[in-house]
């Protein structure tokens, strides 16, 4: 049984849920000369890449998983059949690559799974952030779930970060190696085969807090989806005291004597008011590693800030859904495909014929969330031609306009919209506006 809630959720009621120098820039399409391209990696200018890294995947059974704490790694039977294994590693219609980018004066690695025929194409982008910390080779783990995401129309990166199959620099855990995902950015738009307006995240575990810095930092994405995901660093920190003594002796720049900042640049708890971005949490209600609270409780912040989120708890399912992984996946790649730029035009279309006066208001409202004010503008326009003896879009439409400094626009739709309004508590919020604005 899945639980699934959305913005619109009443948390009051919810009952507790317990615990070449390569640059792979092709010769078509290049946006930059080789000479340009040279210099920008000799200089370590962020996010350019560097070249190419050979790679030969293992046979299944000498393939192997995740680094533990020891350093031996989890052999590939743990996560994946030599079915799913083998059908991501040999399909003849996609390869895998291992990009060396610069980020902060690092050399530090990517992966993508693409696929092989790029010519004149190109494709939208998913930024998977994989969990835990510092990590040995991480390809054969990870090439299925990539294969996946690549067979629905997607060509698929995983930055690693600093110090991780063998990148330069030390890992920060949500620190200083944020740089190294948000210098994803410009490498992906030096890539003739990404869409980069049509880029989106997907973050599991430690993951999830790098996907969520990425979206407070104003990265360029659609859309995300996390599971696994904690709301504050700190109760982890109070539930597991030993992790908070891997942080001060491990994390590099964490401040082991007065951490409360570093608990907040890590805790989204702190800032919910940035996530701009629409976000899909899924999580697992068995979950020992973080406990499914915390994500009720990123739930509940973004409502209390009108953000645009959905929420989805899989019942006895752990803190990466492994029971669940094709429902996550499924669910990840349909929220990703309401907000792509072509369903922008199906949207479009909906909100001129066949959208509700609620929901033109919710997506107006939403838009203003996401800081697009000026498309606010548009669809409360839009939403005063439909429903033009309605007092709610001349609201909106003020309220937008007031946002984007025409007081005078403001002041006029304002006075519409009192003239239609008949609730007079709305009568007097809307004078009292009108007094502020004068």
């Amino acid at each position: 049984m899945n639980v699934t809630f959305n913005r619109s959720t009443n948390f009051g009621t919810l009952p507790y849920l317990a615990l070449c120098t390569l640059f792979c820039i092709s010769l078509i399409g290049v946006q930059t000369t080789w000479a340009q391209a040279i210099n920008n990696a000799q200089k370590g200018k962020d996010g350019t890449l560097v070249k190419l890294r050979p790679y030969e995947f293992p046979a299944y059974k000498q393939a192997y998983g995740y680094t533990r704490v020891d350093g031996s790694q989890d052999a590939i039977q743990k996560y994946w059949s030599q079915e799913e294994y083998n059908s991501a590693v040999s399909n003849p219609d996609f390869e895998f690559q291992k990009l060396i980018y610069w980020s902060d004066g690092l050399q530090v690695v990517t992966y993508v799974y693409k696929p092989k025929n790029t010519l004149d194409k190109q494709f939208p982008a998913i930024i998977f952030n994989r969990g835990s910390g510092i990590h040995k080779d991480l390809a054969p783990v990870l090439v299925p779930y990539m294969h996946r995401l690549a067979k629905e129309g997607y060509v698929v990166f995983a930055p690693m970060y600093r110090q991780s199959d063998g990148a330069e620099g030390i890992d920060a855990n949500g620190g200083a190696d944020l740089n190294d995902l948000l210098h994803m950015a410009p490498l992906l738009k030096s890539l003739p085969y990404t869409d980069t307006e049509n880029i989106f995240m997907t973050g599991e575990s430690r993951g999830a807090l790098m996907t969520l810095q990425a979206i407070r930092e104003g990265f360029p994405m659609k859309a995300a989806a996390i599971w696994g995901a904690f709301s504050d660093i700190e109760k982890l920190f109070k539930a597991s005291p030993q992790l908070l003594e891997y942080a001060i002796k491990y994390w590099e720049g964490f401040n082991g004597k007065d951490p409360s900042e570093d608990i907040k640049k890590r805790s989204v708890i702190y800032w919910p008011e940035k996530i701009n971005t629409p976000l899909l949490i899924m999580h697992g209600e068995r979950d020992r590693a973080t406990p499914v609270q915390h994500a009720l409780d990123i739930a509940q912040s973004l409502q209390a800030h009108n953000r645009l989120y959905s929420l989805i708890v899989f019942a006895d399912d752990n803190h990466i859904l492994h029971k669940n992984q094709l429902e996550r996946d499924a669910q990840t790649i349909r929220w990703f495909k309401k907000y792509n730029t072509e369903s922008e035009a199906k949207i479009d279309a909906w909100l001129r014929t066949e959208a509700t006066e609620r929901e033109l208001n919710r997506y107006g409202y939403a838009l203003v969330e996401r800081g697009r004010i000026t498309d606010a503008i548009a669809v409360f326009k839009l939403f005063v031609s439909r429903f033009p003896e309605n007092w709610i879009p001349y609201d909106g439409l003020a309220e937008t306009l007031a946002l984007n400094g025409n007081t005078g626009e403001a002041i006029k739709n304002y006075k519409i919209a009192l003239k239609l309004v008949q609730d007079e508590k709305q009568k007097e919020r809307i004078l009292s506006i009108l007094a502020d604005l004068k």
